[in-house]
């Protein structure tokens, strides 16, 4: 009897050690769609003008979220138990902190030059330090956050996941059977805070909820968790339900245009931006043939992060140097 289950302990212990070795291109075309909405939502700030539009991305910020579930999903896809932890740490490195320096380069340059914050708040010498090692949204002090390249908090969010990823994923590895559950708990906190928050005008919790990598971490872990599913043969490949079921929350508060909903809104869109990976990592696996494994959509997710980071600094640039002297 302890044979039996010795083995089947190490069948589950090698499906969920597999490292996703299968590229997922309808993922990376994903992230392009998910950088463009909230490239759209920077525009509808700097360019009030056009009504439509400005309703349109006026949730243009959740793509955010949608990036944090799609990053937690990707990380625990390619993840090995077995492999080395240095060499994973390095890897996070490489891929985000150059993009990072040059960025901050750029508009403390353009800053120098110019006088005029680009793409973020004015930092002083500690916050452009901590800007600097992406670790200025740990601490939320002030504007600190979104000093120069404003965007970069978000990075500063993975950079933190990042570094949480092994310890976090190896507890989930050992506690996916009551996994959901604890989950839901969670999820069910996060709505629970937000109401009171809400209701008790506590607006510094409610940055705090929306900002802080601490409680982004949960979106992270939700695609974590979604990544175990597929790996154990989780099968969901209903698109149009998970599609409805990000978008409708997405079109109410794009209607209500309110705010301190926003909070709300992260904790909505979970469910649907889960099942949309899920769905389209299902139909990757299955080889089937998807309008999002064009070449060129897969090539603009890739580099989606490249967009990310430029895109607030280009628009700072444009209104400022060419819109306003037409």
């Amino acid at each position: 009897m302890m044979r039996i289950e010795a083995k089947s302990s190490e069948k589950a212990q090698r499906s969920l050690n597999f490292a996703g070795s299968a590229f997922l291109p309808s993922l990376a075309s994903l992230r392009f769609f998910a950088a463009l909405y909230v490239a759209c939502w920077h525009v509808s700030l700097v360019w009030q003008n056009f009504s439509f539009f400005a309703a349109f991305s006026r949730a243009g910020w959740i793509g955010v979220s949608f990036f944090f579930i799609l990053s937690g999903f990707v990380l625990m896809w390619n993840f090995n138990i077995d492999g080395n932890k240095k060499d994973f740490i390095c890897r996070r490195i490489a891929r985000i902190y150059p993009l990072h320096w040059l960025c901050l380069f750029i508009v403390i340059a353009l800053y120098l030059a110019t006088g005029k914050g680009m793409s973020g708040y004015h930092g002083n010498y500690i916050e452009t330090f901590a800007n600097f090692l992406l670790v200025h949204d740990w601490v939320l002090i002030g504007n600190i956050a979104q000093t120069w390249n404003g965007v970069s908090w978000t990075l500063s969010c993975e950079w933190f996941f990042y570094l949480v990823a092994v310890f976090l994923f190896m507890r989930m590895l050992k506690a996916r059977h009551e996994l959901h559950w604890i989950l839901i708990s969670l999820w069910i906190l996060l709505v629970m805070l937000n109401i009171i928050s809400l209701t008790q005008g506590w607006a510094g919790m409610s940055k705090f909820m929306h900002m802080h990598p601490v409680f982004r971490l949960f979106e992270f872990t939700v695609g974590a968790y979604g990544a175990m599913l597929v790996k154990n043969g989780f099968k969901f490949r209903n698109r149009f339900f998970a599609l409805t079921l990000s978008t409708v929350p997405i079109a109410l508060y794009c209607l209500l245009g309110s705010r301190p909903y926003g909070n709300f809104l992260i904790s909505a869109v979970m469910p649907g931006f889960l099942l949309l990976i899920i769905s389209f990592a299902n139909l990757d696996i299955s080889a089937q043939k998807l309008w999002t494994h064009s070449t060129r959509l897969v090539l603009l997710g890739e580099s989606s992060y490249s967009f990310y980071m430029l895109h607030a600094i280009i628009l700072g640039v444009t209104n400022s140097f060419i819109l306003r002297r037409i």
